[in-house]
């Protein structure tokens, strides 16, 4: 019993500093530049999720009481960027959408894509808004939408945390690499380190 109440509050315990966590990193500009132009000291700040446009999935019932019967390809538009729900059109219109279409291919896999209900998504374009969280909020609320989500931006710039990153010297050979234990084991434990300096595939700049 004891040990059950332990781990419920370990959870909750790890629950509480998530949202410590999450309250405490705002969606705010970061910095950021891209490997691809080169050395760069000054990063370019730019918000982590493009400024004008909402994914938006609308629940089953509001995807058949629409008008949105586009064709399954990325970048279809639905017609006057109206989706025939008078509720969610009403938002859309006062926050000045310009365009509303699928965001998505459709999966080849019919029951994944039903499943997971990728054919519910649609991409709704406006001006540059700095209310743009408080609008997807908004939306939320709204019973024909299912979920709501940013449209964030990824940053490819950063090197992976994984532990063992560097025993692949191929990435990014700092001659890293433990000698090999020839006469003995076999693999690669003595103390002193081999490599050749720049002898890599240069993944990180690439």
């Amino acid at each position: 019993m004891l040990k059950k109440k332990l781990a419920a509050f370990a959870q909750l315990n790890a629950l509480f500093i998530l949202l410590l966590v999450l309250s405490a990193s705002p969606l705010i500009a970061r910095d950021f530049s891209p490997v691809q132009n080169g050395f760069d000291p000054v990063g370019e700040s730019i918000l982590p999720y493009a400024p004008d446009r909402l994914l938006i999935q609308l629940t089953p019932e509001g995807l058949s009481n629409s008008n949105l019967n586009l064709a399954s390809e990325k970048g279809a538009r639905a017609a006057g960027a109206l989706t025939g729900l008078a509720s969610v059109d009403q938002l859309a219109a006062s926050a000045g959408v310009k365009i509303v279409e699928r965001p998505y291919h459709q999966p080849q896999n019919k029951s994944l894509s039903s499943q997971l209900g990728a054919d519910r998504w649609f991409m709704f374009h406006f001006d540059t808004r700095q209310d743009l969280e408080n609008l997807a909020d908004s939306f939320r609320k709204d019973g024909n939408v299912a979920a709501v989500s940013l449209d964030w931006v990824a940053f490819p710039a950063a090197v992976p945390g994984d532990p063992l990153y560097a025993d692949h010297w191929g990435h990014n050979n700092t001659a890293q690499l433990p000698d090999l234990d020839w006469g003995g084991t076999y693999e690669h434990t003595l103390p002193n380190t081999v490599g050749t300096v720049g002898f890599d595939a240069n993944a990180q700049s690439a």
